[in-house]
């Protein structure tokens, strides 16, 4: 599997909640050491563990439609759109663009910009939110 296939399938089985949420899942993909910003916020491996069990619980479904995936050694850049239903019935879209760094096989690190097109004011921290 090359590095865009890995982070491709990383964004749709942790990202999707059509997938269970598991940490076992979660380390098989990010090191232990991973970092995450997203617009400026500073999340550490533990806040983005926190990070994904919350979409877990607000999202019914998500779509990611990927629109561009460049892969230069040990960094994918991704651009693309995010499409939610949360369970209360309300619905988001997204526009990501993230640079992933690999190291050893697994994301070390994720600078990302997340931009809500539509959906309710409130969400637009949603790509960084733990709580």
């Amino acid at each position: 599997m090359n590095n865009k296939d890995f982070i491709n399938a990383a964004l749709q089985e942790i990202i999707t909640p059509s997938h269970d949420f598991s940490i076992e899942r979660i380390a098989y993909y990010f090191n232990a050491n991973y970092r995450q910003t997203v617009n400026g916020e500073m999340l550490l491996y533990a806040d983005f563990v926190k990070h994904v069990r919350l979409l877990h619980q607000v999202l019914k479904s998500v779509e990611i439609k990927i629109i561009a995936m460049v892969e230069e050694g040990d960094i994918v850049f991704s651009h693309h759109h995010v499409l939610a239903l949360k369970h209360n019935g309300s619905k988001m879209h997204t526009q990501v663009m993230a640079q992933f760094t690999l190291q050893d096989a697994k994301i070390i690190q994720c600078d990302e910009l997340t931009h809500l097109i539509s959906g309710h004011d409130d969400d637009h921290d949603l790509g960084s939110r733990v709580n």
